[in-house]
């Protein structure tokens, strides 16, 4: 990924701050780099987000399905119940195909890499005087 590149600048710019302090011209250079990976992890954590939370509402819908399903049968008539049956097996195949794309995207293992992505990149912000907290600030506003 780019933090590669961003700890070169920041080797760069630690040898060069033993004697001067990082010049402002290259503090904007990492804050740009910075800025720029810390959007592309947001991004990818956005799309993890989504993809745990169409898991997690599919799997209430199928325990409320089958908390519902011995009610509804005692009531209805056999169109609706073959109704019924039908969507169970709509929300068993798509919750099949979420679990699918979860695996695929590796959302179980990759929100942990994508923490400690952020953490470096703020570290390396950190060690150049750059608050992370504005490289938030100027991703909220560059996303709006």
């Amino acid at each position: 990924m780019g933090s590669v590149y961003l700890s070169i600048i920041m080797a760069k710019a630690s040898a060069e701050s033993a004697s001067p302090p990082v010049q402002e011209f290259v503090r904007e250079a990492i804050r740009e780099k910075a800025t720029r990976e810390l959007a592309t992890l947001d991004q990818r954590t956005s799309a993890l987000d989504a993809a745990a939370h169409a898991r997690a509402t599919l799997d209430a819908l199928t325990a409320a399905l089958a908390g519902a399903t011995p009610a509804l049968v005692a009531c209805a008539d056999s169109s609706t119940v073959a109704k019924l049956k039908k969507l169970r097996r709509s929300v068993d195949e798509a919750t099949l195909l979420a679990d699918e794309i979860a695996t695929s995207l590796g959302v179980d293992t990759r929100r942990e890499e994508l923490a400690a992505q952020r953490l470096e990149i703020e570290r390396a912000l950190a060690s150049v005087g750059i608050d992370a907290q504005a490289g938030a600030a100027t991703i909220a506003a560059a996303a709006e």
